[in-house]
């Protein structure tokens, strides 16, 4: 993934476009092709929010009445409201204490804002409000700040509220009590819950109230409090910002949360940042890879291409199907693309494909998404690619993605595996063998080769590439948005009876908050020239991730 990092100038409008497409399509660990036929009843929920966002646009400092209006009269004016961004968001400066009552205190600039007739003047133009709180001292600032800076005290009467916020006609609400979650606050046992807890108090006094906002959190911990999670969304990763660096750690991110998504429950991949700062400026092939649908900047910087590619009426349905599910990652060949797909309500199945290489023609393997043979549509132009078996070749710009619609699809043969843990393994020194409950773990691969886990008489035999499958952990999570060493996710390699010539460097995202989620069945493949091999993995320029499993696509001979 060395182009991920060494090219962080060569932008083109695309990343954005592909976060709006991830965000799209909540994330399913379910196979596709077990999901073809989707009778079942469609389960209730909100659908994901569309809307705009001041953080990024406005700041925190003073936001005034005039302002809000005017941005909210631009979304109506450029066609967004008509399109679905309905929402207009006060993320921050708007509260600066509490009522008698403990209902919220708006600042003088903003009063009107959220509390005030002249802002839902805007509901005439099917605009809606939403606001952003910490819900009381703030627990991880993003930079050093003096004490006076970490917010004000929880309120006492948090039913109320909440009722006096959905009775002021808010009907989203971002709750951000730890601005700067890093791993080491997310894995800390105490500093967890406590995290957790102010969500889990939040979400009850929404219910309580029987209100309907929808509910937007940060990032949870690892605290048990965490399995009692009913937020309408939350967040993976730390801040977008408006750089290729920013989007893979954020893709990454969002890779262990493919199951937790579900009709009103979506993972949050943060606001799309477009033009505030040139010199973080996106492509406009950068913008069509990472979009999403809350989207936060200067209305009068934004170019039309960018508003007609926010306002793609095939990718916006893509958003809000009915059945409320995501994309998960089925192949990454590092350096060269990842496959990602979903299902979606009709019984079609929506795949992207991303860039990481230059531009070139790409073979994508239909069998990576499920199926040998698919007719193929393009969802951004609503092409009609044709019928295609086995492999679609299609050039992808740098930094690009492709985002397509599958239908009359026909599955791939199931496959088989030969699988080897720990037990049949060597762990050379100075990786060890670690218990996590009854499971035996490889860990501590320390970089450059030091250390590895090494599987004997591996199945093989032949020229063409083998699909091998592992289950690993990586909680080795980004810091920060300034983080651009650790982009969640490591590198480690694969040496084939170490053989200098055999080398295969994978690429493995994030599985979790904590050292003991196990993300299952990671695809790669590699060569296993002889009849029996030895298959070593080891560490590069990094610590490698902790692996529990190798498992090895049997021949479909031996399949059958």
């Amino acid at each position: 993934m060395n182009n991920w990092i060494n090219n962080p100038q060569r932008f083109r409008v695309g990343v954005e476009i592909l976060l709006f497409t991830l965000l799209t399509i909540g994330l399913t660990t379910e196979n596709p092709i077990e999901l073809v036929a989707r009778n079942e009843a469609t389960p209730t929920g909100p659908k994901p929010a569309m809307g705009w966002s001041s953080d990024w646009a406005l700041g925190c400092e003073i936001i005034t009445d005039d302002e809000m209006y005017w941005e909210g009269e631009q979304m109506a004016r450029r066609g967004l409201v008509e399109a679905g961004y309905t929402t207009l968001i006060f993320e921050c400066a708007w509260e600066i204490g509490y009522e008698d009552d403990w209902s919220p205190k708006a600042s003088v600039v903003s009063s009107q804002n959220v509390m005030e007739p002249r802002i839902l003047e805007l509901t005439v133009q099917r605009i809606n409000v939403g606001v952003g709180t910490w819900g009381g001292k703030q627990l991880c600032l993003r930079d050093p700040q003096p004490s006076s800076e970490l917010g004000m005290e929880a309120p006492r009467d948090l039913n109320r509220y909440i009722q006096s916020i959905a009775e002021a006609g808010v009907v989203y609400l971002i709750h951000r009590p730890c601005d700067m979650a890093t791993p080491e606050f997310l894995q800390n046992p105490e500093k967890a819950h406590e995290l957790d807890s102010r969500y889990v108090a939040m979400q009850e006094a929404i219910q309580n109230t029987r209100s309907s906002l929808f509910y937007a959190t940060g990032q949870w911990g690892s605290s048990p409090l965490a399995q009692q999670k009913k937020a309408n969304s939350w967040r993976v990763s730390d801040e977008q910002l408006p750089t290729w660096d920013s989007f893979i750690r954020t893709l990454n991110g969002v890779v262990p949360y493919a199951h937790q998504a579900r009709p009103g429950a979506y993972n949050d991949l943060g606001f799309l940042r477009l033009a505030r700062f040139r010199k973080m400026q996106l492509t406009m092939t950068e913008k069509r890879t990472i979009s999403p649908l809350i989207f936060s900047d200067d209305m009068e910087r934004m170019d039309q291409d960018t508003i007609e590619m926010l306002k793609n009426r095939r990718v916006i349905a893509v958003n809000q199907d009915d059945l409320g599910k995501s994309i998960t990652l089925r192949r990454r060949y590092p350096n060269h693309i990842d496959i990602w797909t979903g299902p979606m309500k009709d019984g079609s199945t929506v795949a992207i494909i991303v860039n990481w290489s230059g531009e070139d023609i790409k073979d994508i393997p239909l069998d990576d998404m499920g199926f040998s043979s698919a007719r193929l549509q393009d969802v951004w132009s609503g092409i009609d690619i044709g019928h295609k078996e086995k492999v679609y070749q299609s050039v992808i710009p740098t930094h690009g993605s492709l985002f397509l619609k599958l239908t009359e699809t026909k599955p791939s043969p199931p496959k088989a595996w030969t699988r080897f843990t720990i037990d049949t393994a060597e762990v050379v020194a100075p990786a060890k063998v670690a218990m996590l409950g009854t499971v035996k773990v490889a860990t501590l691969i320390a970089p450059e080769g030091q250390g590895s886990v090494v599987w004997n008489d591996v199945p093989g035999g032949g020229t063409t590439d083998v699909v091998i499958s592992l289950d690993y952990i990586n909680a080795g999570a980004s810091e920060s948005y300034k983080d651009h060493g650790n982009l969640n996710f490591r590198r480690a390699v694969i040496v084939v009876n170490d053989d200098p010539n055999l080398h295969f460097p994978i690429h493995f995202p994030v599985t979790g908050v904590t050292w003991a989620d196990i993300y299952p069945g990671f695809l790669a493949s590699i060569k296993l020239p002889n009849k029996t091999n030895r298959v070593r993995i080891q560490g590069l320029d990094q610590w490698a991730p902790d692996f529990v499993s190798l498992s090895v696509e049997k021949p479909a001979a031996q399949a059958a």
